[in-house]
């Protein structure tokens, strides 16, 4: 069996019905239905301004919360995100990223 040390803010399900389509998880700092940032605390956003749905109720993050995570050790493939994301975000979700 191999063991695998996670960071704390993630998670691997496990028995007998985690199989390999089973879904990995993060764990987000909150207090009741606000986020907080892991890297800056001081950046709180309530659930419901982070997490919008598609029109069938599929939860999806925002993508500029989404952006901000992948800012953290930005590679080639997540500065095409950014360059290609940033011109569909409106100037509020543009703040949020400290344009």
């Amino acid at each position: 069996m191999r063991v695998v040390t996670l960071p704390v803010n993630e998670g691997i399900p496990q028995g007998r019905n985690a199989g390999a389509d089973a879904l990995a998880g993060a764990r987000e700092p909150h207090e009741g239905g606000t986020w907080i940032c892991r890297r800056d605390e001081g950046l709180r956003l309530p659930y419901d301004a982070i997490i919008e749905r598609t029109a069938d109720g599929i939860p999806y993050l925002v993508p500029e919360v989404v952006l901000l995570f992948k800012a953290k050790a930005s590679r080639p493939k997540d500065q095409a995100d950014f360059d290609g994301v940033l011109p569909l975000l409106g100037r509020a979700r543009r703040d949020l990223l400290g344009e």
